[in-house]
């Protein structure tokens, strides 16, 4: 209202009276300050000035911010270059922006909300000045929305597209596995996340579909996870869908599943670290990674201790990692970390008062056996939390390796403590994963990567076991979606009575007999076909087995459905935690 008032005044002076005060004001110069805005102003008081051209009073509040905007907005041919601060918005006034409706200012709309999800940043970016100025500098008529329409329009229009989205894709999939897992805030708020796992075009695709609380806050039992993930599944159809569910080992969730009738699949990293947390545990090890993370706190308490440490690496020095509780693979980082440093680390010690002990040679010795052993159940667990790669078939060759790999290491251990803990390593994996060989899900997806099939089982007659299972399967689903030939001219053919109702044998009965004979031939014929795939050559390791399937032959019709109902399950939760 202000400045539409001050425009009226503007416009009511005489513009030949005003370009004759203009000559006789310029002439004046600056009488108040150092500032070229005093050309155009008196000064009334310490807080108030007068505008020399329109007689409008201003507050001044000690500067000349607003009096440099009065001579800018009203009266721009007063303002000299020499009294204007210039920005993008002189050369491109309101009038130039793009409208609402121009097709570039929708573009960069959209890659504006896009860089917010994708890069997970808040919505209050476009409130900062320096991400204002770049987008100014890069498109000058482009004017940005305010931060409440990035927020409730435009995320909005961008989360709605997103599920109309995947509710095409999940509507035509036949089948896909979830993760869940459940956590609670930091405002002591029960949430549960859900994630589905499916094939596109022969390409693996994962997607969350929920993040919710739980539908009663007040218990995490197994019959409050089965109503919170039913929920979840019926709103996007997909409950029929749905082969496996992977969670970790509480016994809320294995009952979640039970009561929803589904398969239930143990977090592999889950039940790996499990084990390693076991062996963190261990007598002989309790004392040793305590005396590593004091190493680590005395640095990381002292930026002296620290500068020394960092000097007496020369060029590029590491940083030390401390141990995290509830992350196994943090105490391996910590152990790797200081053997890498040991010689700055040792050398800063010894020079520095109340600093804590150092290792000695048997605990270096120790701990290269530990970071050898560690370093096989990190790889294990990278391997299966991988998102966008088939996972649950590396289960069945990890446990091979792993097993294999840590037997074969101990001889060649330095310590007698190192092989204790090797054997006793052994003895946890034996008894947490070995059991996932007895799982069907596992089993028939570690027969349909091209990759290992047989191979991979420690067991042949494991191996043949789950041939059979995969083999009554797969005879079942041809039994169920038969391969039948029509002819079209049979149909406008007349109809004739059939020859049993007039008392006569049936001259076309053996037709009958030749059909089921047929059917029971189907599982002859599955046999026939999963032999001829388990003789091909295994595809490399680093392969993708989706990409095997994708461009197998029609003839493996039925394997290649099945591959795409097992291959989908991941191996671990780490999706939704």
């Amino acid at each position: 209202m202000e400045r539409f008032l001050e425009v009226l005044d503007d416009n009511d002076a005489n513009e030949n009276d005003e370009n004759k005060e203009r000559n006789e004001v310029g002439k004046s110069g600056a009488k108040h300050g150092t500032s070229n805005v005093w050309k155009w102003f008196d000064k009334l008081s310490k807080t108030t000035s007068k505008c020399r051209i329109c007689k409008k009073i201003y507050m001044t509040s000690g500067n000349t911010s607003n009096l440099r905007e009065h001579l800018n907005r009203v009266h721009p041919n007063y303002a000299g270059t020499e009294c204007k601060k210039s920005t993008i918005k002189d050369f491109f006034k309101e009038s130039n922006y793009y409208e609402d409706n121009n097709p570039r200012k929708n573009l960069i709309d959209n890659a504006v909300i896009s860089m917010i999800v994708t890069d997970m940043q808040p919505t209050r970016v476009v409130d900062d000045v320096g991400f204002r100025n770049l987008l100014g500098v890069l498109e000058p008529r482009y004017k940005l929305p305010s931060r409440t329409t990035f927020q409730n329009v435009l995320l909005v229009e961008m989360f709605d597209n997103a599920v109309k989205s995947l509710k095409t894709m999940l509507n035509n999939i036949n089948y896909c596995s979830i993760t869940s897992d459940g956590w609670t805030s930091k405002n002591n708020i029960n949430y549960l996340t859900v994630t589905c796992h499916f094939i596109v075009d022969g390409k693996l695709k994962t997607a969350v579909l929920s993040t919710n609380p739980l539908n009663d806050d007040t218990n995490h039992s197994g019959e409050n996870f089965a109503s919170s993930i039913r929920h979840v599944l019926t709103e996007w159809k997909i409950f029929d869908k749905v082969t496996t569910i992977v969670t970790d080992n509480a016994q809320s969730m294995v009952k979640a599943c039970r009561l929803l009738e589904k398969c239930h699949l143990p977090c592999f990293a889950h039940s790996l670290n499990l084990v390693m947390q076991d062996v963190l545990s261990h007598d002989n090890l309790k004392e040793l990674i305590s005396k590593c993370k004091k190493i680590v706190a005395f640095f990381k308490s002292s930026s002296i201790a620290y500068a020394k440490f960092r000097a007496a690496q020369g060029e590029n020095p590491l940083r030390l990692i401390q141990e995290v509780t509830t992350r196994w693979n943090s105490a391996y980082k910590m152990i790797s970390r200081i053997l890498a440093t040991k010689d700055a680390v040792t050398s800063v010690i010894l020079k520095t008062h109340k600093a804590p002990s150092i290792l000695n040679a048997d605990e270096i010795e120790l701990l290269e056996d530990l970071d050898d052993l560690f370093c096989q159940m990190d790889d294990a667990t990278k391997r299966v939390s991988a998102g966008n790669t088939v996972t649950i078939s590396l289960i069945l060759p990890i446990i091979y390796g792993l097993l294999s790999n840590i037997k074969g290491s101990i001889k060649n251990l330095k310590t007698e403590k190192g092989a204790v803990i090797a054997n006793f390593l052994l003895d946890r994996l034996r008894e947490r994963i070995v059991p996932y060989e007895n799982r069907s899900p596992v089993r028939k997806a570690t027969l349909l990567d091209a990759r290992f099939k047989k191979e991979a089982f420690r067991s042949a007659s494991n191996a043949e076991a789950s041939a059979k299972l995969l083999q009554d399967e797969l005879a079942a689903m041809k039994l169920s979606n038969p391969v039948v030939f029509t002819d079209p001219s049979v149909s406008t053919l007349p109809q004739t009575a059939d020859s049993t109702q007039l008392g006569k044998r049936d001259m076309f009965g053996f037709l009958k007999k030749n059909r089921e004979d047929k059917i029971k031939s189907q599982r002859v014929d599955t046999i026939l076909k999963m032999r001829q795939y388990f003789e091909d050559v295994n595809i490399p390791t680093y392969s993708d087995p989706l990409e095997y399937w994708q461009m197998s032959e029609p003839k493996f019709k039925f394997l290649k459905e099945c591959a795409n109902k097992y291959l989908i399950i991941p191996a671990s939760s780490t999706e939704s935690e």
